[in-house]
């Protein structure tokens, strides 16, 4: 397939897509988390870029990973599936800013690791965390295949201050 019959969307933070083949979709994550969910049979799918675990208000936002699963049970009941038809991957949850986080509360990336996991549970997706890439201080960047499901996934770990901002030595 050439990239003419793709259609490609780029995640920013917050943003969340569910399609069809072709669809590929892109993003890059820090203490974000991405769930990928493919359903092999159908080849139909989505990722989400969630920024924060829980939401604060009545207000949904795909930014949190309440909403964004919520918008992926819309999408699978649309498309007539079901979350027990889809692989489910986790990518993201890094330490961007190790020397600041010596206090005892848990780190956002962890948080949002722990979040999405139990409601993907919750909702009925089986999760393979053999798959999964999360934790550490690692920034990561995806593409997702909606075709085939596969995702190729390059990250780079974090190193000093100037690489996280793009700076001298990145």
């Amino acid at each position: 397939m050439n990239t003419v019959d793709k259609q490609c969307v780029f995640l920013n933070p917050g943003e969340i897509t569910f399609g069809q083949a072709p669809l590929v979709v892109s993003t890059l994550l820090g203490s974000c988390v991405s769930a990928v969910i493919w359903n092999p049979y159908r080849q139909i799918g989505g990722m989400c870029h969630v920024v924060l675990p829980e939401k604060h208000g009545d207000a949904c936002d795909n930014k949190y990973a309440e909403c964004a699963i919520e918008y992926f049970l819309r999408n699978i009941y649309i498309f007539n599936s079901n979350p027990i038809d889809y692989q489910v991957r986790l990518f993201g949850g890094g330490n961007m800013f190790p020397q600041f986080n010596r206090e005892v509360n848990e780190k956002i990336g962890d948080r949002n690791i722990k979040t999405m996991c139990r409601l993907l549970k919750e909702v009925g997706f089986n999760l393979n965390n053999d798959l999964d890439d999360v934790g550490g201080i690692s920034y990561r960047r995806l593409t997702f295949y909606v075709s085939t499901g596969e995702v190729i996934l390059k990250s780079k770990e974090i190193q000093t201050q100037a690489e996280l901002y793009g700076g001298e030595n990145a």
